[in-house]
């Protein structure tokens, strides 16, 4: 069974590689990455910027954990009212990344928002 299918979590795109405080995440260089289809993607995409800001804060210089591009020092949490993700999840799912397969659905359903 695949990590995606079997997430448990109402939360997705915290990793291990943000931090001591995030040792109990996945590793994102370890995590499923996928072939999206055009539309999916376009439609995920959408709904997470769509979500609403429900935290920000001010972190020190920071890369992405697969390419080593500079990511902005602020970070945001984001939510649908379901479910919280950081607002580089966007740029994640550049890279092919997959999401837990319910937070896929119910982005994909639009129930959020």
């Amino acid at each position: 069974m695949s990590e995606t299918s079997c997430w448990s979590h109402k939360w997705f795109g915290f990793w291990a590689e943000d931090g001591s405080a995030f040792a109990c995440c996945p590793s994102v260089s370890v995590w499923p990455k996928c072939e999206w289809l055009q539309d999916e993607l376009r439609a995920v995409q959408h709904q997470l910027k769509e979500g609403q800001t429900v935290c920000v804060s001010q972190l020190p210089h920071r890369n992405c954990a697969i390419c080593g591009e500079q990511l902005p020092r602020s970070r945001a949490w984001l939510s649908d009212g379901t479910w919280l993700w950081p607002d580089d999840l966007l740029h994640y799912l550049s890279h092919g990344l997959a999401i837990p397969t319910e937070f896929k659905l119910h982005l994909l359903s639009g129930q959020g928002n």
